[in-house]
């Protein structure tokens, strides 16, 4: 009897809201709340014709979300599940809803699990935070497609969290990553339109850029600015989408609280820090397609304002083959003075360094700077490199045997090129046995003419052993370019000699086994002078003298 009522109840709640009446001007605001909401009665549905009855409810729940209708059954369908059916007769002001609104599978996480995750983050557990993100994304995201609170009262996100508590920035720097990728939103979600989910992560990188806590008005940007953390402050300002002049309670935007809150005066770090919030410039290296102009140093130049190239149909075609940046505009100018008139140094003939220093195993420390005049294809990346790790910013140039940019002095460029390895090696091992099996069918073909040909009256006599001489000089030749992965071929290059300077002294064979191999080889090969230059004009292979 108990159930009869509370059902009847439920109805007239519905019903006596929004009765079947005839004026078209009447409308119905519907209010969907999560079944997971505390507090929410199962199978509640919320419609009303007044406004203010509705208000009243959704304000009980930190995840209801209201709309209205003009149709009493949208309006039920949308309270019961909370996506609107296409077609729906609803209000023009009314905004679609996306399919990302679905009610997800994955748990909204309990108030306790969320002190938990936030307590990861504070430690700098950058593994188990990704490993809890991937798992569950609603610790990252609420079921509002906003970014998840993690600290109530101030309303603090994962980002909050981050830039202020953690030591390392590569904690903000892979939030930020996940809560972008589109395959984060696919899996919330599941299977949909790829262009909507990337269109959804670049709103959910937005917000978590971009949304003040409530305390006291301030972004991520303004915590990392004020507790001093440079690196912090690197990533976020990385993000063209982060805003620098949002305001606080006090009217203060990031770079007026730079170190506020850091504790002890540090003036020159807060100098750097105010320095980031400048516009940042690149200084590029300009390079014709086809090497047919000299190498120039351009003029430092800001995403905002690219620069801008005279097209002339008769010029070969320029493009940046090298870049250093970001940094201030005072400091890109001051770094491409430098970059275009590099110290000199003084040196003393000797008979270790009488040959060209293009192909010098020598240092990128200590390397002389008057390469940049005598390697055309590769000596101003090599001063530039240099002043980069000197000023302390990023460097990428480009490698046209890999197809890409980067810098093989970080990890990240080291791992570029053991992949270019590992895939050469793997063709070249399959070249290797597609060529025996040619040759074994050849062969097997030549016994076979020769078991059926009549045999000469007078024998050939060196005919034989000419071939088996090709043979295995072929077989020398093969075993040279197979069991080697020397970038130019089956002796070491220009190429070779190029990537050993940009690269650090010492490899961890561990972590890039290839590149072990491949550097001890090339530097095996130096020592029996056997490195082949490559000019314009010609190719000569050096070899030991007899």
């Amino acid at each position: 009897m108990g159930e009869t009522e509370e059902s009847d109840n439920k109805t007239s709640r519905v019903n006596n809201n929004h009765c079947d009446n005839p004026n078209n001007d009447l409308v119905y605001h519907a209010v969907y709340i999560p079944r997971d909401s505390e507090g929410d009665a199962e199978g509640e549905i919320h419609v009303y014709t007044d406004k203010q009855a509705a208000l009243a409810v959704i304000k009980t729940s930190r995840t209801g979300r209201l709309k209205t209708f003009k149709s009493r059954l949208a309006a039920e369908k949308y309270a019961e599940h909370g996506f609107e059916e296409a077609g729906a007769n609803k209000l023009p002001k009314v905004q679609v809803v996306n399919a990302e609104e679905k009610a997800s599978s994955f748990r909204a996480p309990r108030s306790q699990e969320l002190v938990i995750f936030r307590k990861h983050i504070e430690r700098g557990e950058l593994d188990t935070v990704i490993k809890m993100a991937w798992e569950n994304p609603r610790y990252l995201i609420s079921s509002g497609d906003t970014p998840a609170i993690l600290q109530e009262g101030c309303r603090y996100n994962a980002l909050h969290i981050a830039s202020s508590k953690t030591q390392e920035a590569q904690m903000c720097e892979k939030l930020l990553e996940i809560v972008s990728d589109p395959k984060f939103v696919e899996l919330l979600y599941g299977k949909g339109c790829k262009s909507t989910y990337e269109t959804t992560a670049k709103i959910w990188l937005d917000l978590y850029l971009n949304t003040p806590d409530k305390g006291l008005n301030e972004t991520p940007l303004h915590f990392a600015a004020k507790y001093g953390k440079i690196e912090v402050v690197k990533v976020l300002l990385s993000y063209p989408q982060c805003l620098k002049t949002v305001k606080n309670k006090c009217g203060q935007t990031p770079i007026q609280v730079v170190c506020s809150r850091k504790g002890q005066d540090d003036e020159s770090l807060a100098r750097e820090i105010r320095m980031l919030f400048e516009d940042q410039y690149y200084v590029p290296v300009w390079r014709a397609e086809d090497n047919s102009l000299q190498p120039t140093i351009g003029m430092p130049f800001s995403p905002s304002s690219p620069p801008r190239l005279k097209i002339d149909p008769l010029s070969p075609k320029v493009e940046v083959k090298a870049m250093a940046g970001p940094m201030p505009k005072s400091q890109a100018i001051e770094f491409r003075r430098k970059w275009k008139t590099p110290p000199r140094m003084s040196r003393t003939p000797t008979k270790t360094n009488d040959h060209n220093d293009s192909f010098t195993f020598l240092s990128p420390r200590s390397r002389d700077p008057g390469v940049r005049l005598q390697n055309t294809e590769k000596g101003l990346e090599t001063v530039g490199r240099e002043l980069a790790h000197e000023y302390q910013v990023n460097w990428s140039e480009w490698w046209p045997f890999m197809n890409d940019a980067a810098d093989l002095s970080c990890i990240e460029g080291l791992s570029k090129l053991e992949r270019y390895f590992r895939t050469r090696s793997t063709r070249l091992q399959e070249d290797k046995v597609k060529l025996e099996a040619e040759k074994a069918t050849k062969m097997s073909m030549r016994n076979a003419d020769e078991k059926f040909q009549t045999p000469p009256e007078t024998p050939q006599i060196g005919s034989d052993a000419e071939d088996s001489g090709d043979d295995y000089s072929l077989a020398e030749e093969d075993d040279a370019v197979y069991d080697n992965l020397f970038i130019d071929g089956s002796y070491p290059g220009k190429n070779d000699i190029d990537v050993i300077n940009a690269m650090p002294e010492t490899i961890d064979a561990e972590i890039f086994p290839l590149i072990y191999r491949w550097k001890h080889d090339v530097e095996l090969a130096r020592k029996r002078n056997q490195v082949v230059v490559c000019t314009p004009r010609r190719r000569l292979l050096l070899t030991p003298e007899k």
